[in-house]
């Protein structure tokens, strides 16, 4: 493969790199053994080709918490917030312990015309997890991935402010307000049609109904 020559440290340097991240210190400590002792004294090509089937089946097994940078976007209104009948959440990103935006695997995707070569583990990483098509730019996604997905986690962090689509229900506003608790710190939007285009704009409306 293309790239600098790599040895068996390293590549194993790499991946715990990587088990730090996704891990509280005692799990990483315990995974960081387990990785240590599966490759010692092992040619480069085995940890290589091990690990990397390994960290595939780790991959099957993680969430991935989907953002975006856009709240105006109007096809990200028509394919994920049910052809504007739906709501956006504003989220406060800050640099603190309990703030998962800020949190390392947090990250901006990144969009490439080509497929990238696969040049070491943590490639493989990057590009499994923060790497789609160009086609989807339009989403300024950011990705924030947990080791296990299926399951239900607290919201990632603050929430900030509410965007109510244009199409969404004056029943469905009163739902969503009445659901937040301390809403008063919360800052709701109109989202509307800008006239003589194609796009929405999004105003701050005083009260909900």
């Amino acid at each position: 493969m293309p790239g600098e020559k790599k040895t068996t440290v390293d590549l194993l340097d790499q991946l715990l790199q990587i088990i730090d991240e996704l891990y509280d210190h005692d799990e990483a400590k315990v995974k960081k053994n387990e990785i240590r002792e599966r490759n010692k004294d092992k040619q480069i090509k085995y940890v290589e080709d091990s690990n990397l089937a390994k960290h595939y089946e780790d991959a099957k097994r993680m969430g991935i918490y989907s953002l975006s940078e856009k709240r105006d976007q109007i096809l990200m209104w028509s394919h994920y917030a049910d052809h504007h009948k739906g709501f956006c959440i504003e989220f406060q990103r800050d640099d603190s312990e309990y703030n998962f935006l800020s949190h390392f695997m947090c990250r901006p995707v990144s969009y490439k015309e080509k497929y990238p070569n696969l040049n070491r583990i943590l490639d493989t990483f990057e590009i499994n997890l923060y790497t789609k098509a160009i086609d989807w730019r339009y989403e300024s996604e950011w990705r924030l991935v947990f080791k296990e997905g299926g399951r239900l986690f607290q919201v990632p962090a603050s929430i900030t402010g509410i965007i109510f689509g244009l199409r969404l229900s004056d029943e469905n506003k009163s739902r969503i307000k009445e659901a937040i608790p301390n809403n008063k710190s919360v800052t709701f939007y109109q989202a509307s049609r800008k006239p003589g285009a194609f796009a929405i704009e999004i105003n701050q409306i005083e009260s909900v109904n």
